[in-house]
């Protein structure tokens, strides 16, 4: 579990870059935050090693810190992917040339 949830932070922040799933990507790290717990939980009782829940766990947390600031960003900029898609239609619109 502990392997899948370090998997997952990865997902999450290559997800959160993309256009329009930049939020989506919480899921993926609300998921592996919860199986880093559970895999500590899981070998803490067994008294085996802790280290890639605990590796998931951090991972995760710092992957929706990202997706946060980089949505933060988006918006404190205030670029909107519909306004880039206005944007080139626009000057798709303008530079096509009548037919006579």
């Amino acid at each position: 579990m502990g392997a899948l949830s370090i998997l997952l932070a990865l997902l999450s922040v290559t997800l959160c870059v993309l256009p329009f799933v930049t939020y989506m990507a919480i899921i993926p790290a609300f998921i592996g935050i919860l199986l880093g717990l559970a895999d500590i939980n899981k070998n803490d009782s067994r008294g085996q090693s802790k280290t890639k829940g605990i590796i998931g766990l951090v991972i995760n947390v710092a992957a929706i810190l990202f997706i946060v600031i980089w949505g933060m960003f988006f918006s404190i900029e205030g670029i909107d992917e519909d306004q880039i898609f206005e944007t080139n239609n626009q000057t798709t619109a303008s530079q096509q040339i009548p037919n006579n």
